[in-house]
């Protein structure tokens, strides 16, 4: 009897233990700090809508406990990222993703500003990081027989991308380098590009264009959808995948997508 009464005492002195092991875990888990990281793996509070990043949290104790982790964006539901906290160590980096949508809340509406935050098995807590946000660039094609002032009224300050607080560039504008040839009706038996010619510098351009705000992405309008159709068609890479542009085709103009 004495022996199953000591035993008793002793698990319920280990329970105690237990649970005034678990108390403080919380506590001290719930303030954290967030880091935000670009593709190269610099911290970083601003980036380009689009651009490739990661997340690290770090708990104030390392032996704080196992975890799992979900980061949260202000005006989203579900998760960002995720990643999980060992048992001893008290921190952990989410594999890398991209940021596309960041600068536009579901309404359409711009988001320059937004909050990362974290929860820890299903439970918020404090700590958050403040981020710049910025837009894609936007890239316009021009069709057959015309040239960048197809866009005029797209561009510069009075442009009416300007007015969205968008950044605007036509191909052959001289921006960024690059001009395609696709015939003009002034003279119409004059020389022009081949189709591999003008998608290398249509391609060229995105490049270009990408590089000015170190953008990932950027968004791609085409006048004359026949334009990149006639290049695809014709075997031309423009190579969307890997370099992550998106595409947009003006429905005003009959011969879009």
């Amino acid at each position: 009897m004495k022996r199953v009464f000591h035993k008793l005492l002793a698990f319920c002195f280990i329970l105690v233990l237990s649970l005034g092991w678990v108390q403080p875990v919380y506590g001290q888990a719930s303030q954290v700090q967030l880091t935000l990281f670009d593709e190269i793996g610099q911290p970083i509070t601003s980036l380009t809508d689009g651009d490739n990043v990661s997340l690290k949290i770090e708990l104030a104790d390392p032996f704080a406990g196992e975890f799992q982790v979900d980061f949260l964006l202000s005006g989203l539901d579900t998760p960002i990222a995720d990643c999980h906290i060992p048992a001893i160590g008290g921190s952990c980096e989410s594999a890398p993703f991209s940021a596309l949508g960041w600068y536009w809340n579901s309404d359409g509406t711009p988001s320059p500003q937004r909050t990362i935050s974290a929860r820890l098995d299903g439970q918020q807590v404090a700590g958050s990081l403040n981020v710049t946000v910025t837009p894609r660039p936007v890239v316009m094609v021009h069709g057959f027989n015309a040239d960048y002032h197809s866009w005029d009224n797209y561009l510069g300050p009075q442009g009416y991308l300007a007015t969205l607080g968008l950044q605007g560039y036509a191909v052959g504008d001289g921006q960024v380098a690059g001009v395609m040839n696709t015939g003009n009706l002034s003279d119409p038996t004059a020389r022009t590009n081949t189709i591999a010619e003008n998608a290398e510098i249509l391609s060229e351009y995105i490049d270009s264009v990408q590089k000015v705000p170190g953008a990932h992405k950027a968004d791609l309008v085409v006048q004359d959808g026949s334009t990149l159709r006639v290049m695809i068609w014709n075997g031309v890479n423009l190579n969307f995948e890997s370099r992550n542009e998106s595409l947009q085709l003006d429905s005003s103009d009959p011969g879009s997508w």
